[in-house]
């Protein structure tokens, strides 16, 4: 299931033929996924996209429900599994349950403490990593720089992954993504 995400062959859904002047973005947008997404399925970089050129595609949406128990997130389309993922939680319970909604996404974000000053992006003090999917109330997905806190509930109520899973959660979900987070 997880080939959905991470397989160039074509065995799911019907390759888009790349016209004259279209652009990585354009072809995400006409899918309803990430450009990010639609550059890592068919490894090839915005820059390299060449008209008569065919891309695996699959229609997004994604979504995402979080496990707080199994301390898990599982990518879906469509009812689809696409991917697993292990992950770390807010420490007390901290991590809200219920239904939302990916609300903006930053690559190399700042981190502004709760309890006073801010940490640049390319700190190593900076707890979220290289990227974070904002779901509202300063409550995120994110990636980390304690890979030890994987598995555990650990942080102060966001939902975090090891490096290379949050660079895939990131390429998979959109603004607008919904993401159910449940015990």
């Amino acid at each position: 299931a997880s080939l959905i995400f991470t397989s160039n062959e074509r065995q799911f859904g019907t390759p888009h033929l790349v016209e004259y002047g279209e652009t990585l973005q354009a072809i995400a947008k006409q899918y309803d996924v990430p450009w990010q997404y639609l550059a890592l399925l068919n490894r090839v970089t915005p820059e390299k996209l060449q008209a008569g050129q065919e891309l695996k595609v699959v229609r997004g949406p994604f979504g995402a429900v979080v496990d707080l128990s199994a301390f898990t997130l599982t990518v879906h389309a469509h009812g689809w599994y696409v991917n697993k993922y292990r992950i770390g939680t807010g420490r007390d319970h901290k991590t809200p349950l219920g239904e939302f909604v990916v609300e903006d996404k930053l690559e190399n974000p700042t981190w502004y403490n709760p309890d006073g000053g801010i940490v640049e992006p390319d700190d190593p003090e900076n707890p979220l990593g290289e990227y974070w999917l904002g779901l509202g109330d300063h409550i995120g997905i994110h990636g980390t720089n304690d890979p030890s806190t994987i598995g555990r509930a650990a942080s102060r109520g966001c939902i975090h992954l090891g490096d290379s899973e949050i660079e895939e959660v990131f390429s998979l979900l959109s603004t607008g993504s919904k993401v159910l987070i449940r015990k």
